[in-house]
């Protein structure tokens, strides 16, 4: 592989374990970064030996297994791979920074979960039906959550390719794998076609009998059920050959509930119909993500009603507390990007969300982003960054908006008495008679 370790620049890993198995332990780290304005970049290192014991592992080490793996199938929903090396006779690999699944799930609300394994069998579909290779130990020892939430199939060690798994092979990686997740049938039969299938009807199980059951789900128990049922009957059936393909279980009620296909299109009419609070928890980021922001439809349909809040626009999704909890971060981080058309977007409700910040926060987080559009090229941005600045005037005031020193260069030319006027409360008159003053 290299020694690609120099390409992070000040890597500080902790000094903890968040996660150690037989193979590997798992630490948090930080590295600089020059790709956003916080200029860090925050990474899971996987840390291990490069040989390790045991016939399975006689041609390659598990971590180095993994690394070869991650390399080639990529995919958003598989665990992302930065960045690999060697140093001091240890093999480390470095990630997008996660969390392993069970240090959460018992966090994790229905919707959560059914998003999750959903995103696991969306993988699972790319990795077998697509890329036509085998994962041979799915458990939640194998899946990580990301800092956002988003689930993230692992445990790369164990993936070959399709003519690569025999009768042998999975019987020298037996001791390795999760057992209540490995088929009865399989050291019996030829047919190695459906031992996924098995395998993530297993961890369909675990998952959904690890959650506590909610005193108000928000999908209906009547599906939950029905899929229980469904994995035992149907993707653990005593026949392989009989075993639905991965693919069209995507197809089952569990997994096309309402709230699922919203995450999937962002449907705001259907949105509304649920806790704004869940709404938020749930899709702040995908809502404001880039692909939403910048597509022609969503800037019509979408946009106007997550960027806005309820107290000054009925449609909205969101109050400005659900809004200032779980949208302002996201925003605050957006007004950081030298992105011409997200920050004409923000410039548009820039007001929106201004208001619900502290002076603080204003003068901090946004004021200095603000001014540096003043100096593009582009005539537009300058021109809504000029409107922008003039908001914040009554707000900061004029010296720090602008900077420097000031001096009175006009001078008020009214009369006295009009000065004097000008500060008590002027009243429309009823008539225009008594300003002309004259009798008809």
């Amino acid at each position: 592989m290299g020694n690609e370790g120099s390409k992070l620049k000040d890597l500080k890993i902790d000094k903890n374990a968040v996660k150690a198995n037989n193979f590997w332990a798992l630490f948090n780290a930080v590295a600089s970064s020059s790709t956003n304005d916080e200029g860090k970049q925050y990474l899971s290192i996987f840390q291990g030996e490069p040989v390790v014991t045991g016939q399975l592992w006689v041609a390659q080490g598990p971590l180095e297994r993994a690394i070869k793996n991650l390399m080639i199938y990529r995919h958003p929903y598989i665990l992302k791979y930065v960045t690999t090396w060697e140093q001091g006779g240890l093999k480390y690999l470095g990630t997008e920074r996660v969390r392993p699944l069970l240090s959460i799930l018992s966090q994790q609300s229905d919707i959560q979960i059914c998003l999750g394994l959903r995103t696991i069998l969306c993988s699972l579909v790319f990795l077998i039906e697509k890329a036509f290779a085998r994962h041979i130990n799915i458990c939640t020892e194998s899946i990580y959550v990301t800092d956002n939430g988003s689930w993230r199939l692992a445990g790369f060690e164990y993936v070959w390719k399709y003519k690569e798994v025999t009768k042998t092979l999975l019987d020298l990686a037996s001791a390795h794998r999760y057992k209540n997740a490995i088929d009865p049938g399989e050291s019996r039969e030829q047919n190695f076609e459906a031992i996924e299938q098995y395998s993530f009807a297993t961890l369909c199980e675990e998952v959904l009998n690890k959650c506590a059951e909610k005193e108000t789900p928000n999908i209906p128990t009547q599906y939950v059920q029905e899929f229980r049922e469904y994995c035992c009957t149907h993707l653990k059936h005593k026949n392989p050959q009989m075993r639905p393909k991965l693919s069209a279980v995507l197809l089952h009620p569990y997994f096309n509930h309402e709230f699922v296909l919203i995450h999937a299109f962002f449907l705001i009419d259907r949105l509304r119909y649920f806790d704004e609070e869940l709404v938020g928890a749930q899709f702040a980021g995908d809502l404001l993500s880039r692909m939403v922001l910048l597509d022609p439809t969503a800037q019509l349909c979408v946009t106007p009603y997550v960027l806005r809040t309820k107290n000054d626009y009925s449609s909205a999704l969101f109050s400005e507390n659900t809004y200032s909890t779980y949208l302002m971060l996201h925003i605050q981080k957006m007004f950081r990007l030298r992105d011409a058309q997200i920050r004409l977007i923000l410039l548009e409700y820039f007001m929106e969300f201004v208001r619900l910040l502290t002076r603080d926060e204003i003068e901090e987080n946004i004021l200095p982003h603000l001014i540096a559009g003043m100096h593009d090229k582009n005539d537009v941005l300058v021109a809504k960054t000029l409107r922008c600045l003039a908001d914040l005037v009554p707000i900061l005031g004029a010296e720090i908006v602008l900077g420097g020193q000031r001096s009175r260069l006009f001078a008020d030319g009214r009369p006295q008495a009009a000065i004097s006027d000008a500060a008590a409360h002027w009243v429309e008159p009823r008539s225009i008679t008594p300003i002309l003053g004259g009798e008809w």
